[in-house]
């Protein structure tokens, strides 16, 4: 028997390196927010090449440079994508990097 049942996950994305680091490269050309749109994008677009396109995500919170993203995935999906960070497979054009995978819990 299939398990069908989905569990929802925060992952978080951020700037691998200091932002003073970003500034000085990008300096006024573009702005950390389109920068970090971008790779959320493009981190979607690799989750959807790499595991399942029915996976959904949603912007969770930004905590300064980091951007929680909530995803709703089976087990599977969520063991494949657990593999494939950890062999380092999602390649982010803007030096971005997933740092943190969680099992997402309610506040109280």
């Amino acid at each position: 028997m299939i398990d069908n049942k989905k569990s929802d996950y925060l992952i978080t994305l951020n700037y691998k390196y200091p932002l003073n680091t970003f500034e000085e490269y990008y300096r006024e050309c573009v702005t950390y927010s389109e920068i970090e749109q971008v790779s959320y994008i493009d981190f979607k677009s690799m989750f959807f090449e790499m595991i399942n396109k029915d996976v959904k995500f949603k912007k969770h919170e930004r905590e300064g440079k980091y951007l929680k993203l909530k995803a709703r995935m089976s087990k599977k999906n969520f063991e494949t994508f657990d593999k494939l960070n950890k062999e380092n497979k999602f390649s982010f054009i803007h030096n971005f990097e997933i740092s943190n995978i969680e099992l997402f819990k309610e506040k109280e």
